[in-house]
């Protein structure tokens, strides 16, 4: 077989683990189509630094090219492209039409394949897999998770033990978490921040603004929750909307609910119901076309607020009689 490549005496030194590490520039020894058949790499071409030949298959379309490096370990294998100033090393592996481009890094075992791009200042480690027509770009911290199925994540986000799947949009502003949890099928997570911890975010639901989803919660539907804590084995679902508000401990949430500064725990609200700026302590049923506002609503007992039933500006009620 031809090589593709031959490894040049360009050096230049890298440290992993402590010890030295010489790499070697790369120079193309024919032209390189990729999988579509569109030329990317000329004869004689200088590419990347890699520290021997196992880490560049010889076969297929793969590349290194710009400043990457690839080391320790490292494999770029099938189609893959890594470039830029690009890292793969301790293991990682880029294949399938797969792309590793800006200051991104796979190591730890992870795997970068199909038709996946990872760029920015993305790192991937921990035996994370990105794949699919996955794009992962910005500076985010994936371990130990995967992230398929046409999926987008654009952070800062740090990612851990999580699965992100089918057609998911991740985009936030500023440092966000998402841990032990999954984010699936159609969910769109467009926030400032996003704290997301041991729960399910899934369908088409959204989350705005700052989002904190913790302790077992879920996200469904076509729900949307913008500025909200979602906690403590709490669901959102339906096509509620959740807007400034608390919700812990066991609440349901779904139907056409509305909430907007609302605090509340241990209920349940469903129908066309409305909650706004108002607390409810204790365990209530609020359901059809009922409306809260500006009130604080004290029960010892379950109570149900249903039909047309309005209550405005300050009630204090502590049993289902209002006394």
């Amino acid at each position: 077989m031809d090589k593709k490549y031959q490894i040049t005496n360009k050096t230049k030194k890298e440290y992993f683990m402590n010890k030295l590490i010489i790499l070697h520039r790369i120079k193309a020894e024919k032209d390189i189509y990729d999988s579509k058949g569109t030329l990317i790499i000329k004869k004689g071409q200088l590419g990347g630094y890699i520290e021997n030949e196992e880490n560049l298959s010889q076969e297929g379309n793969c590349w290194v090219g710009g400043k990457a490096k690839v080391y320790a370990g490292g494999k770029v294998i099938e189609n893959a492209l890594v470039s830029g100033l690009a890292r793969v090393y301790d293991k990682g592996v880029a294949k399938g039409d797969s792309l590793v481009v800006g200051e991104a890094s796979v190591s730890d075992n992870a795997e970068i394949s199909n038709f996946a791009c990872v760029d920015g200042k993305s790192v991937v480690r921990m035996h994370s897999e990105i794949k699919g027509h996955s794009y992962v770009n910005g500076k985010n911290d994936i371990m130990g998770s995967t992230i398929e199925g046409g999926s987008i994540v654009k952070g800062p986000v740090r990612i851990l033990e999580s699965k992100i799947g089918n057609a998911v949009c991740i985009d936030c502003a500023t440092d966000s978490h998402i841990i032990k949890s999954e984010v699936l099928n159609n969910a769109l997570i467009a926030c400032k921040t996003a704290n997301i911890e041991d729960s399910t975010i899934k369908d088409d639901a959204t989350l705005g603004g700052f989002a904190s989803v913790c302790g077992k919660s879920i996200v469904s539907g076509t729900a949307a929750v913008a500025d909200s804590y979602i906690l403590n084995n709490s669901s959102i679902g339906g096509a509620a909307h959740v807007n400034n508000s608390k919700i812990s401990g066991f609440c349901q949430v779904y139907e056409n609910a509305r909430l907007d500064g609302a605090k509340i725990a241990n209920s349940e609200v469903k129908g066309s119901a409305n909650i706004i700026n108002s607390d409810l302590i204790g365990k209530f049923i609020i359901k059809d076309n009922a409306k809260i506002k500006n009130s604080e609503i004290y029960t010892d007992d379950e109570r149900i607020i249903g039909g047309q039933e309005n209550l405005y500006n300050n009630y204090n009620v502590e049993n289902e009689d209002g006394i």
